[in-house]
């Protein structure tokens, strides 16, 4: 039998579908609708069209799409669509994990052709798969059904989290009778497989086949076609019907098998069973032997510390700071507290907080935010700050990944945010004072604002915001602050005009809790859900007024002030994904059941752009 070969000059001149190089033999299906014509015709039938213009068809059928000897029939793109089109003359259940496998196939082929980056922070677009079985074996089937992939998995919870479906449509002759109608190429592949079935129960395959062919010529059956490839037809008919023996006999086999393979496993069952029961009963003669030591060990401590011997705790290494209060609470240390104090006994109910150290044990997702100041070489100088992005990350399902940056390495012209900043997903530029590291916090916010990173400033995070803004957005070379430079002649964060008089620093120090007034359609807003809030505070140096209206003019939003709008509380920067500086410390409020909505505002910008 002719093996089609892929031919692309024959191929436009004839509208045929490449063919894969393949060692096997084709079916008669593929090489009647690998015409193009043919093609058009069956899809108008299936989905009610009337298209004329064959050109429409973008084959995409993949050349030697083979994988353990399957084959991938028929592909295309047709209406923003990509149909993989399979044909069986035996019945197989497990087509939706072979398409699985065309699917990704075609889309990776699909993607590098279109040149699509997955990597995008647009949702990009792809034609959406639909995939057909054409039927025609001896097993009795309904004229249509639907395999499903999640028939083939082993457990079933609830909705599955991958699905595909693949209709099954039976082109024997006499069903669907409406589609063989419609589509005239169809419904004389099915009589002349009716034929060759017919005969072939009274004669050899190769006069059956013979025969079938000759009649289907004389009644204008696939005349054409069979004129011009009656000795390929031949030689595929005798090769499929070959096939299905073998195939039918090989099951029978694979039976015989599973039936050994059942035995034999389930005498390795017994044998493993039988295993596990011994490691279980060893287990618990170890862990009881591990308990009668604990016991003797907290008796001794007892007798020498003069306490109870119930009174004497554990103090297990834990996975998280979190878990401690339920280690203590299972070896009822709450108990023994409130009975040596004499307080009120009442229930504990610890779901919350169960619930709350699941999360932290089991993320679903992970970022990576990097903390840039001056004193990283100390992790416990952010610690609170570190602590409240781990809190955003409890209430989103994520673990926050901390990365710590000295500001002082970009002060350094030399060296490029851009790699210092590789992977880092999000950016937090915590308080301090004096001039140490402030340019390189200030490169660092030029980086984030200029490539839309997530951003959140805090305290002197927040005035240098104010800095890098006035300086590469409004133009004033030099801008900073009168705590760095007296003499600068833009100080864009100064003393307040009633603080430059006070002597002792400690009186101009702005200390403690105060209002802050929110303003509407803001990050700020959206972040804290209310027009007015209430934050820690530690500085003496504020936003200097004389510049409000020349840096708002030029896009920096002031999102928060004094409710006499007298003091510039915080600031953002327009049409990014989220630039936060707030002159307070925010950190400070933040707890593990109980995110800092700035926080959280920030860590939910990052898995928005991550999605």
């Amino acid at each position: 039998m002719m093996e089609l070969q892929a031919d692309s000059g024959v191929q436009e001149e004839q509208n045929i579908l490449p063919a894969a190089n393949r060692k096997y033999k084709d079916t008669i299906f593929r090489m009647l609708f690998s015409d193009k014509k043919n093609l058009l015709s069956l899809y108008n039938a299936l989905n009610g069209k009337n298209y004329s213009d064959c050109d429409k068809l973008e084959i995409v059928t993949l050349e030697n799409a083979i994988y353990m000897s399957m084959k991938n029939d028929l592909a295309f793109i047709l209406d923003l669509d990509l149909f993989l089109w399979e044909h069986q003359s035996t019945y197989n259940p497990n087509i939706p994990l072979r398409d699985l496998m065309y699917i990704a196939k075609e889309y990776e082929k699909y993607i590098k052709e279109k040149g699509i980056s997955l990597y995008s922070n647009r949702q990009q677009k792809i034609p959406a798969p639909q995939f057909i079985v054409f039927y025609n074996g001896n097993r009795k089937i309904g004229e249509r059904m639907e395999h499903r992939l999640s028939d083939a998995y082993e457990t079933s919870n609830g909705e599955p989290a991958l699905e595909l479906k693949v209709l099954v449509i039976n082109i024997n002759e006499g069903y669907n009778q409406k589609l063989m109608e419609s589509c005239q190429i169809l419904k004389e592949y099915a009589q002349y497989v009716s034929k060759v079935r017919t005969y072939k129960k009274t004669l050899k395959l190769n006069e059956a086949v013979e025969k079938a062919v000759e009649e289907c010529i004389q009644e204008g059956i696939l005349r054409e076609f069979l004129l011009a490839n009656k000795a390929e037809v031949v030689a595929m008919s005798i090769f499929e019907y070959d096939r299905e023996w073998e195939e039918e006999l090989l099951r029978k086999e694979e039976f015989e098998a599973g039936r050994e393979e059942e035995r034999k496993n389930t005498e390795k069952e017994r044998h493993r069973a039988d295993s596990e029961k011994m490691r279980a009963d060893s287990e618990k003669i170890r862990a009881d032997n591990a308990e009668k030591e604990l016991l003797l060990l907290k008796e001794k401590l007892a007798l020498f510390c003069d306490v109870e011997p119930e009174a004497v705790i554990e103090n297990k290494t834990c996975s998280s700071i979190y878990e401690v209060p339920l280690m203590m609470q299972d070896q009822g240390l709450d108990d023994i507290v409130i009975k040596k104090l004499g307080l009120e006994e009442r229930p504990c109910d610890m779901t919350e907080w169960k619930e709350m150290v699941h999360k932290i044990l089991n993320p679903s997702k992970d970022i990576t935010v990097a903390i840039v100041g001056k004193y990283v070489a100390l992790h416990d100088a952010y610690l609170s700050v570190a602590e409240a992005l781990s809190h955003a990350g409890i209430e989103t399902d994520t673990k926050v990944h901390i990365r710590w940056i000295d500001s002082e390495e970009l002060d350094d012209l030399s060296v490029d945010p851009k790699d210092i900043y590789e992977g880092i997903d999000g950016i937090v530029v915590p308080g301090g004072f004096g001039s140490r590291g402030v340019e390189g916090k200030i490169r660092t916010i030029q980086y984030v604002r200029e490539n839309n990173i997530p951003f959140l400033g805090l305290c002197l995070g927040m005035q240098c915001a104010v800095m890098e803004f006035a300086r590469n957005v409004c133009g004033m070379e030099g801008a900073t602050s009168s705590e760095f430079d007296e003499s600068a002649k833009y100080k864009v964060i100064d003393l307040m005009s009633d603080q430059i008089d006070v002597d002792k620093k400690g009186g101009t120090m702005r200390l403690g809790v105060y209002p802050c007034k929110v303003e509407a359609g803001t990050k700020t807003r959206e972040a804290y859900g209310e027009d007015l809030i209430y934050e820690r505070h530690r500085h003496r140096y504020e936003f200097n007024n004389e510049y409000r209206q020349q840096l708002t003019d030029a896009g920096l939003v002031i999102s928060g002030t004094s409710p006499d709008g007298r003091l510039v509380e915080s600031v953002e920067v327009k049409n990014h994904p989220f630039f936060i500086g707030t002159q307070a410390h925010p950190e400070l409020k933040s707890r593990p059941n109980n995110a800092h909505p700035l926080f959280r505002g920030l860590v939910d910008a990052i898995l928005e752009l991550k999605k």
